[in-house]
């Protein structure tokens, strides 16, 4: 499988499931997700 990633997360933001159409800012503490981006971004800096 191959993926082009181009770009940076700045904000994330969650689809509401009921709406399908509305977006809301996540409530929960999102660090564990930015450590697994920073990661990922280090991984490809170093592969590519």
């Amino acid at each position: 499988m191959n993926r082009i990633y181009q770009g940076r997360v700045s904000k994330i933001q969650f689809l509401q499931p009921e709406s399908r159409k509305e977006w809301s800012e996540p409530k929960e503490d999102l660090t564990p997700l930015w450590q697994h981006h920073e990661l990922f971004q280090d991984a490809v800096v170093v592969i590519g």
